[in-house]
């Protein structure tokens, strides 16, 4: 029997039971975006057609407020939120997209 160290990195093979790392800021594929979908990350969007896996949003100010799964805060101006093609990708995860005033975390 051979223990994996807590320091070392778990090689990538996991995408084959859906799992997948997902970096802020970047934009994700169709094959990403269903394996993030469902995963309790939120898909945002955007009208320009990429794509942001979050952990959390709301709406404050006028802008789409939200954290990325590393923990990064950000946000993006309301009207570049695409929402119909939002909620359609977080329905089969299960997740409904809902726009709320607040963090679902402080509720």
């Amino acid at each position: 029997m051979s223990a994996i160290p807590p320091t070392a990195i778990p090689l990538d093979n996991d995408t084959a039971e859906g799992n997948s790392r997902v970096y802020p800021g970047a934009t994700l594929g169709a094959a990403t975006e269903d394996r993030a979908v469902g995963k309790g990350v939120f898909l945002l969007v955007l009208n320009n057609g990429t794509s942001h896996a979050v952990t959390d949003y709301w709406i404050a100010d006028g802008y789409l407020e939200y954290i990325s799964p590393d923990g990064t805060r950000s946000h993006i101006p309301l009207e570049a939120l695409d929402l119909q093609n939002t909620v359609i990708k977080n329905t089969p995860g299960g997740l409904p997209f809902v726009l709320r005033s607040a963090p679902a975390q402080n509720r």
